[in-house]
C-alpha cells in the first residue's frame, strides 16, 4: 500500500485509501496503521478510514489484515504500489544524475517539472562532480530550478538498513511540505553516498533537489569524450613535502561507453569509492584517460 499521497479517482474507486505512517520492519512483527482517503489534489488525509494491520514478511513484501472502510467515505478504495526486489546492488547500478539546476541554492529559474521525466531504476545525486544527496530539511520555493522544491521528510538511512521508503515533501509559500509528493525508495551504499528511486511526483511545477550546503566544489580536470573500453587511472595520494608522490597506474575494463560524458564522472566515483573501501586514503585523487592501442 502507498505510505502517502495518492490522489482520488484512481485504485478503482473515488477515495483511494493509503497507509497513513511507514510500513514496519520485519522484527515489528504484527502493527497497527491508520488508514486515510484523498479528497481532491491536496487533501490526502481528508478521510479517516477504519485500522488495518500490516506484517513485513522475509523477502521484503507485506502482508495486510484489511477491513470494510468506513461508510462515510464515498466509494472507497484500497491502493497498491509497485515495488521491485531485484538481484541487482542499485548501489552499483545506477544513473547519474548532475543537472546543476537541482541545487538547493539556486534560483535561476522555476520552470522545470520532473512530473515529465521518465523515471526509471535508481539515481545518484552529483552537483559538479561531487557526490550529493538530497535535503533533509525544508528548501524556500522558488529553489532547485523549480517553484516547488521536493525535499526528503526523513533522515537517510544507514549501510544497514537496506531499502528504505522515505516521504518527499515540497514547498510552497510558507508551507515546508504544501505538495506532499509520492514516496520514494533510498539506499546508503558502502563509500558514504545515497541512490534513490525517484517516481514522476504527482504535480508540477516540482523538482527533487540537490542538497549543496555541505558540498566544496573543486575544478575536474577537462577531459576529452572518448569511445573505448580501454581506460588508465592514476591514484595520486595527497602528500606533505617530506613524503614522496605514489601513482598507480590501473588498466580497467569498462561497458561504459566514454562519448557520454557522465560515464567518466561515474567510473572515477565508483574507483574511488572502492579504493576507500579497501583501505586507501580519502584524499586520493582519481583521473580516467584513454589509452591508445599499440600496433603490434
Amino acid at each position: 500500500m502507498p505510505e502517502w499521497c495518492v490522489n482520488y479517482m484512481i485504485c478503482g474507486g473515488f477515495t483511494p485509501l493509503l497507509l497513513r505512517g511507514s510500513h514496519p520492519q520485519i522484527g515489528a512483527g504484527i502493527v497497527t496503521r491508520e488508514v486515510t482517503g484523498s479528497r481532491w489534489y491536496y487533501s490526502y488525509n481528508y478521510y479517516r478510514s477504519n485500522p488495518v494491520q500490516v506484517k513485513a514478511c522475509p523477502g521484503n513484501y507485506y502482508v495486510y489484515k484489511l477491513v470494510k472502510p468506513d461508510i462515510s467515505i464515498p466509494v472507497p478504495s484500497y491502493c497498491a504500489v509497485s515495488f521491485s526486489n531485484s538481484s541487482v546492488d542499485p548501489c552499483y547500478n545506477y544513473t547519474a544524475l548532475n543537472d546543476t539546476w537541482r541545487s538547493s541554492t539556486d534560483s535561476s529559474t522555476t520552470l522545470n517539472c520532473d512530473m515529465y521525466v521518465n523515471w526509471v531504476g535508481w539515481y545518484r545525486l552529483f552537483y559538479q562532480g561531487q557526490s550529493a544527496k538530497m535535503p533533509e530539511t525544508c528548501v524556500s520555493p522558488n529553489m532547485c530550478g523549480t517553484y516547488g522544491p521536493l525535499w526528503l521528510s526523513g533522515s537517510h538511512p544507514h549501510v544497514e538498513d537496506g531499502v528504505v521508503v522515505r516521504q518527499i515533501c515540497g514547498s510552497s509559500g510558507s508551507d515546508c511540505c504544501f505538495y506532499k509528493s509520492f514516496p520514494i525508495q533510498v539506499k546508503a551504499c558502502p563509500g558514504n553516498y545515497y541512490v534513490y528511486k525517484f517516481v514522476k511526483p504527482n504535480t508540477c511545477t516540482t523538482a527533487y533537489c540537490t542538497d549543496t550546503s555541505i558540498i566544496t566544489v573543486t575544478s575536474a580536470p577537462p577531459t576529452t569524450p572518448q569511445d573505448t573500453s580501454n581506460i588508465t587511472v592514476t591514484n595520486t595520494p595527497t602528500t606533505t613535502p617530506q613524503e614522496h608522490v605514489l601513482a598507480v597506474r590501473l588498466k580497467v575494463l569498462t561497458s561504459y561507453k566514454l562519448t557520454d560524458t557522465n560515464n567518466h564522472m561515474i567510473i572515477s566515483q565508483n574507483l574511488q569509492d572502492e579504493l576507500r573501501r579497501r583501505g586507501v586514503a580519502s584524499t586520493v585523487r582519481v583521473k580516467v584517460k584513454r589509452v591508445q592501442k599499440k600496433s603490434p
